[in-house]
């Protein structure tokens, strides 16, 4: 009787979690089984060359949020790893079997402010709210009669105003001279504009990339799919620009919210483009036309990107 008692309550507990695993908490495996592709949401990205060939391509995972880049016209990937906060922490590049051949780690504080980039270590000054990079760039001493002099050449991020989040970054020159009879410091400093980049940023979208303001960008009021606001890339990638910035120029346009409708030069220069997209059912793009004038004279209209959604067909 005592056997049979034990097998009917192991059966019970047995049927109940077999009910629960189905109903409540599916295994892992069963997970995957039940993914469901959102139309709406973006897997892959692709530009296009003058020739109608593919470019480069974005990837993203199941929240649309960019976890690998591909320039075709190098063997190698960049792969960004976010934390559970959506912090990025790490970018592996990799071949095209996806063995590791480099790796970059990124710490930050219990602020979330970034200390470090691998070996590139950052300073953090609360009180006027910049970065400096902790390594000289050059360090230059000198003594005449009782005039000690110091020059400094570091990186210094700074922050343009409270709508940009990116930091924009310079060397910095920093003199600092001593009169060691009297005791009394000096200390002045300055960027130097040469050897700078500054990212525009203005409503969430990148306004215009470089050393000055010599080109501008123009955004319509739709979501750019490319985007999201669940990481920490608008901050981060200030940081990365100030060492291999031409790695990371594809991350620009993630970080826009707003899909990129021109970009307009400088007064003198005469070359102007426009961005034409079409759309899907869903009223996202699926396409976008790159229409470059000169002198107001339009010299190339052809297809310039792709964009894939959950569920449709990807070409290799």
């Amino acid at each position: 009787m005592k056997k049979i008692y034990l097998l009917f309550i192991l059966s019970i507990i047995f049927s109940s979690c077999s009910k629960s695993d189905e109903a409540g908490i599916p295994l892992e495996s069963q997970m995957d089984e039940e993914l469901i592709d959102d139309p709406t949401v973006i897997a892959q990205y692709h530009t296009v060359n003058y020739n109608g060939d593919i470019a480069s391509k974005y990837y993203f995972d199941r929240e649309g949020r960019i976890y690998k880049t591909h320039k075709l016209s190098e063997d190698t990937t960049l792969n960004y790893e976010f934390d559970d906060t959506n912090k990025l922490v790490s970018i592996d590049t990799k071949d095209v079997d996806e063995n590791i051949l480099s790796s970059i780690t990124i710490s930050y504080d219990s602020y979330n402010r970034i200390i470090s980039i691998d070996d590139r270590t950052f300073e953090y000054n609360e009180v006027e709210n910049y970065y400096t990079e902790a390594e000289y760039l050059n360090y230059d001493h000198d003594i005449f009669g009782d005039i000690e002099w110091v020059q400094n050449l570091y990186y210094r991020f700074t922050f343009q105003n409270n709508t940009n989040p990116i930091p924009q970054y310079c060397v910095y020159y920093e003199e600092i001279t001593t009169n060691t009879t009297t005791g009394e410091v000096t200390i002045y400093g300055y960027c130097d504009s040469d050897s700078s980049l500054h990212i525009y940023y203005s409503n969430e979208n990148v306004s215009s990339v470089g050393n000055e303001s010599s080109s501008n960008y123009e955004y319509d009021d739709l979501i750019n799919p490319l985007f999201s606001s669940e990481n920490n890339l608008t901050y981060v990638l200030g940081f990365l620009s100030s060492s291999n910035s031409y790695q990371y120029n594809t991350l620009y346009k993630t970080i826009s919210k707003n899909k990129r409708v021109a970009q307009r030069y400088e007064n003198e220069d005469p070359e102007t483009a426009e961005f034409l997209y079409n759309y899907n059912s869903f009223n996202l793009p699926f396409e976008m036309i790159a229409q470059q004038y000169y002198v107001g004279q339009l010299e190339y209209e052809g297809l310039a990107a792709k964009y894939y959604y959950q569920g449709d067909v990807i070409p290799d």
